[in-house]
């Protein structure tokens, strides 16, 4: 499938959260077109991953795997260090950071982990 040819294009907006979370839903689809339209969706979000690991420097693919370890490692003794001389506001944002960046690299992973279940138990893979 083309990347422009977005499969839920027209449907109205909850038939695409419908599906989308069909997509992620872990089971396996009964209705025929549910079953179509889910399978056009995870191939064009499939498409999205494949693009963007071809081309990756080794840096890129290092951060990509290590990322919020190695902000952790980063901030994480500049955190202690400014909770140890009573800087509150900067072990906040060092803190957030932290986390935002393990969310960020967490949420991902899930939600393509649980679209290739949805996809090996409908047989798309």
């Amino acid at each position: 499938m083309d990347r422009t040819e977005y499969p839920l294009r027209g449907k109205r907006l909850r038939e695409r959260r419908r599906i989308s979370k069909l997509t992620r839903s872990e089971s396996r689809i009964e209705d025929p077109e549910d079953a179509r339209l889910a399978h056009q969706l995870y191939e064009y979000l499939l498409s999205f991953r494949r693009r963007s690991v071809r081309g990756r420097t080794p840096v890129l693919m290092l951060i990509d795997r290590f990322g919020p370890w190695i902000i952790m490692v980063g901030l994480g003794p500049i955190a202690v260090y400014t909770a140890v001389h009573s800087e509150w506001v900067w072990v906040a944002v060092f803190t957030i950071s932290i986390a935002v960046s393990w969310f960020a690299w967490a949420v991902p992973r899930l939600v393509y982990r649980r679209m290739d279940r949805t996809a090996e138990l409908n047989g798309w893979t």
